[in-house]
């Protein structure tokens, strides 16, 4: 190396000065270290060339002398003092059309012929444009030659003409340095001087630059060649080829496929070890028994989970390893798997029985483990607590509810459940046990006039309702009421501006005791006495109540009141008296006349100073009459005092007469 290394080196140090940069590796491409070359046993000088044959075989330089190393090992001689002493093999080897050239520093590339026997046999020399070439390729037709600075010259090798049409110029960027290169027909690699970096370039004669491929190295005093397998960029660096698994090849096939864990009766988690240069991993399964592949299953760790499968049955799976260049080959011959064989469902934990009414019950239970056989029919059986007949229910596949009907009100049930798929059924729950509900409490209606009994016309009524122990209800609306007012003595629609014909709702039930408030809020009646009725519809039953008040005019001569109440059909209501005017006159009225009829016989039957004291006894009658009854007013005593007096007085008279 040293002497063939002189004028390069003064070359680079000249130009860049000595380098020591880390070394840096490009994702795309993955240094195999594995697939490394260690030369170091059989040779004790640096390599000079290298270059990769159709068979695996490898042909490396080393100072005068030229070396194949077999794909078992074993080394053999090419040729020796291919070059001369100041000018061994530096620029490298290559292989075309069965024909080995090695080119040096000079004019000409020496070639040829290994499949004589060793040493073998020269060939047809092939004059060089460049009396340095610093880099050679051929694809068997042409030959290419490197230039220092990048110029790239083309002949024909049947000829040894120059075929400029194939010419390329590599430019000075990203290097000026340019040193060694390699093509595998797509992509042209060309090495820099100071052994940093190689370079890719479309393929020839086009080569345009694909920095996508650029491949940084090691820092290293200058490359020793650059070569390539169908699979790996190789590096020569001293007596060692370093590997670089090339971007655009497929990953390694995945080995050694095996389960993780024991398969279900549906169900297998696969793994295998992972394979290099793979992102990600292809899986497809089918049953022994038919054909078709399923569809890919991609993942990105070298295991994967499979279901749907069905029990007792027997698998094939393959994977195969995928990155950006392309998939791997399968896995050959494909894995294979048994699941698990199916059995009968498991036995159901006791199943949850609620009441739903006096003669239903609501049976729930959990779903069970299907035994590798779906679907599970489920049946159930109940019997009354006192009774020693079972009564089976055939339920059904995959539900997991069942109401029980037409049972006796108040009475314990005991209920089991059973599972049963193709394959067995399973035993009996343990029986639960629940009763049935008793008769439900009738609902209740309340109604409450707010503000009290007694409103003041023109201001607006109110009222608020409330309905107790209501069950829920059957259907949208089965559950509803409806609010009137209406005239006590008339029993028809009041006439309360704001009313309408009364209000109507269905219940929402969102607790057993719903109220509804300000009923009528904005309803003004004329004076008078009314009533609140108030109808409740449960499930088509009724169920009512009324509530009076009163409705009270100021300004009026008469107050209306409410004492009295007699029984009805609709419930209790006000007894009126009414006189021609359509005045109500009540307890008052009455009392009042019959103390002006005491007064008047008194007056009549009794002497005359006795008279006189039947009138105080009146008027002391009436004075009681203004404190216990409600209604009489004082000018109303005055009045009847004055009149009473009168008559009394006339009445005297015509006796004396």
């Amino acid at each position: 190396m040293i002497r063939g290394g002189v004028l390069l080196a003064l070359l680079y140090l000249l130009s860049v000065g000595v380098t020591g940069a880390a070394a840096q590796t490009p994702a795309d491409y993955s240094r195999d270290s594995a697939a490394d070359i260690d030369l170091s046993s059989v040779i004790t000088s640096d390599i000079e060339g290298i270059y990769f044959a159709a068979d695996g075989s490898l042909f490396f330089g080393v100072n005068d002398d030229i070396y194949r190393r077999l794909t078992d090992g074993t080394i053999t001689t090419v040729a020796t003092g291919v070059g001369v002493s100041t000018n061994p093999i530096t620029s490298g080897l290559v292989v075309g059309g069965g024909i080995l050239y090695a080119a040096y520093f000079g004019t000409k590339a020496h070639a040829y012929t290994f499949e004589a026997a060793s040493p073998y046999a020269a060939g047809s020399d092939q004059p060089l444009a460049h009396t340095f070439p610093y880099g050679i390729w051929t694809d068997g037709t042409t030959l290419w030659t490197l230039n220092f600075d990048g110029d790239v010259s083309a002949q024909t090798i049947s000829t040894s003409l120059a075929n400029d049409s194939l010419a390329c110029d590599l430019g000075s960027a990203p290097t000026s340095l340019h040193y060694l290169m390699w093509s595998d027909g797509t992509t042209v690699w060309v090495g820099e001087l100071s052994g940093n970096a190689v370079y890719a370039y479309t393929a020839f004669p086009d080569c345009q630059r694909d920095s996508s491929k650029d491949l940084t190295l090691p820092a290293l005093f200058r490359l020793d060649g650059i070569a390539g397998t169908g699979s790996h960029l190789y590096i020569a660096m001293g007596q060692t080829l370093l590997a670089y698994r090339l971007p655009n090849v497929a990953p390694d096939v995945p080995e050694n496929v095996r389960l993780d864990g024991s398969p279900t009766y549906t169900a297998a988690t696969l793994l295998w070890d992972a394979a290099a240069y793979a992102t990600s991993y292809v899986l497809q399964w089918r049953d022994v028994n038919t054909q078709a592949w399923s569809a890919e299953l991609e993942v990105t760790q070298p295991q994967a989970s499979l279901s749907s499968l069905h029990a007792g049955g027997t698998f094939l799976v393959r994977v195969k390893a995928r990155k950006s260049a392309g998939d791997s080959a399968h896995t050959d011959p494909p894995f294979s798997f048994t699941t698990a064989q199916a059995t009968g469902p498991a036995t159901p934990d006791p199943p949850i029985v609620t009441a739903l009414s006096e003669t239903s019950l609501r049976v729930r239970w959990t779903a069970v483990d299907d035994g590798g056989a779906s679907p599970v029919v489920y049946a159930l059986q109940y019997r009354a607590a006192f009774s020693t007949t079972w009564i089976f229910v055939d339920v059904g596949a995959d539900i997991l509810t069942h109401d029980i009907e037409m049972l006796d009100s108040e009475t314990e049930y005991l209920v089991q459940v059973m599972a049963e798929n193709s394959v067995d059924a399973s035993d009996w729950s343990d029986a639960t046990r629940h009763s049935t509900h008793g008769p439900a409490p009738p609902p209740t209606v309340a109604a409450t006039v707010t503000g009290g009994g007694s409103h003041m016309i023109g201001a607006p009524v109110a009222f608020e309702l409330s309905f107790g122990d209501l069950p829920p209800p059957a259907s949208p609306g089965a559950i509803s009421y409806l609010a009137r007012i209406t005239d006590i003595d008339l029993d028809v629609q009041a006439q309360c501006e704001g009313a309408g014909t009364g209000m109507s709702a269905d219940i929402d039930i969102v607790d057993q005791n719903p109220e509804v408030r300000t009923v009528f809020s904005s309803a003004t009646c004329a004076p008078g006495s009314y009533l609140l009725g108030v109808t409740l519809t449960v499930h088509g039953e009724t169920y009512s109540t009324t509530v009076g008040f009163a409705i009270v005019d100021p300004t009026a001569p008469v107050i209306p009141e409410v004492h009295l109440l007699s029984a009805t059909p609709e419930g209790f209501r006000p007894v009126p008296f009414a006189d021609p005017a359509g005045h109500y006159w009540h307890g008052s009225t009455v009392w009042i006349a019959g103390a002006v009829i005491v007064a008047l016989f008194a007056a009549a039957a009794a002497p005359f100073a006795k008279a006189w004291a039947a009138l105080i006894a009146v008027f002391i009658v009436l004075f009681i009459g203004v404190i216990v009854v409600p209604g009489i007013s004082v000018e109303l005593i005055v009045m009847l005092l004055l009149t009473t007096a009168a008559m009394v007085y006339l009445f005297r008279r015509a006796r004396r007469m």
